[in-house]
């Protein structure tokens, strides 16, 4: 069927996620009591789901493919190159980054347990010329763990981030009021689909995510 999940395709996608996933952990198990056990398992399934969801956005795509702006069928070569091209996009570049941010999501979500929510943390980004504008304007923001402003600025802040999260040096003489630090986070204007902690949520990939957004359009998508 179009609107199906093609079995190789989610297979192959879901397998190179699942290496991203452990290459970010750095281990394929976690004891049972271990919260890194948890985080990995929901993020897994994240990625199973993305999988899915990109099979049934791709099969949606590459049939739209098939008719021609009169409503006519392509001919084969035509329809064979466009597909070529497309697929390139899908498993190539956007993997590409799918697998980093994969990569990048699990990394930060190990580093946030390895805090207590009283510890006080600061936003590093990569500190040159390569640093995005909206990135920078967070950089060396000093909150607690517990503030709201890490569930929507914790790294990675985008495509291919670099940021991360390193200890501050104790408590600091006038902390920025948390309510500051979110107007601060705010207007940096992070890209709504990394406002997410994956520490927290659980996921590399929100439910936004044109993939998901797509699916559900289709057909009602279900991972376990």
């Amino acid at each position: 069927r179009c609107n199906g999940i093609h079995a190789g395709l989610y297979s192959e996608t879901a397998r190179k996620l699942t290496e991203a996933i452990t290459k970010g952990m750095g281990k394929v198990s976690f004891g049972f009591d271990d919260p890194n056990n948890a985080l990995r398992a929901q993020l897994l399934a994240n990625v199973h789901a993305l999988s899915g969801a990109k099979s049934l956005t791709e099969n949606a795509v590459f049939s739209e493919l098939l008719f021609d702006e009169n409503g006519f069928l392509k001919p084969f070569n035509r329809y064979l190159n466009e597909v070529k091209s497309l697929n390139n996009q899908y498993n190539k570049d956007y993997l590409s980054a799918e697998y980093n941010n994969a990569i990048a999501q699990s990394q930060t979500g190990l580093l946030w347990n390895q805090y207590s929510d009283d510890d006080w943390l600061e936003h590093s980004t990569a500190g040159d010329e390569r640093v995005r504008a909206s990135h920078a304007a967070i950089d060396h923001v000093v909150q607690q763990k517990s503030s709201a402003f890490w569930q929507t600025n914790w790294p990675p802040n985008g495509w291919h981030c670099r940021c991360t999260v390193i200890p501050a040096t104790g408590k600091p003489a006038r902390p920025m009021p948390e309510a500051d630090a979110l107007t601060l986070g705010k207007a940096a204007a992070v890209e709504p689909q990394f406002k997410l902690n994956s520490g927290t949520d659980k996921i590399a990939f929100k439910d936004d995510h044109p993939y998901f957004m797509q699916a559900g359009k289709l057909n009602e998508l279900e991972a376990v």
